[in-house]
């Protein structure tokens, strides 16, 4: 939370606004469960805690941007003779569901390290970049998994697999 040398949580809120007091924000933090406090006074980020937000109109507008720019890297590099952006997936068949299960762990925990380690790159070249003339592109980088039962589909009320009859 507060340290005499190094970054401090303290440190962060202050650099963002002198207009609210750390701890104002520490217990709304707290009270949303997005962080925690260990025994060593040490500020953790809650990275469950962050699926997205709550209100409809914000999900529907971040899926649409999400969707978008995926079909807008997939056609470009179909139309492209040599594919100008990254845009692969692995996929594989006749797995049990044990397996799927160690393998969807696997890419939650891959996947948000790389986007913790981007999301750390950005901000820092983004601070970096701010005042510069040709400061003007911007980048989106996701990651997904997608599992279903051969002859199944997704059911809207719990988005699961159900038999197909």
């Amino acid at each position: 939370r507060t340290a005499k040398t190094g970054p401090s949580f303290e440190g962060l809120v202050a650099s963002v606004s002198r207009d609210i007091r750390p701890r104002t924000v520490l217990d709304e933090l707290l009270n949303q469960g997005m962080v925690s406090i260990d025994a060593n006074d040490l500020v953790t980020l809650n990275t469950e805690a962050f699926y997205g937000p709550a209100d409809t109109d914000q999900k529907i507008h971040f899926f649409a941007d999400n969707v978008g720019d995926h079909i807008a890297a997939a056609v470009d590099n179909l139309l492209a003779e040599e594919p100008p952006f990254m845009e692969r997936a692995v996929f594989y068949n006749r797995l049990t569901p044990g397996s799927v299960d160690q393998l969807e762990e696997a890419a939650r925990s891959y996947g948000m390290e790389a986007l913790t380690a981007l999301n750390s790159r950005a901000n820092a070249l983004q601070k970096a970049d701010l005042e510069e003339p040709d400061g003007t592109e911007r980048f989106r980088f996701g990651v997904f998994f997608y599992r279903q039962t051969e002859g199944s589909h997704p059911t809207p009320e719990n988005g699961k697999q159900d038999d197909q009859d």
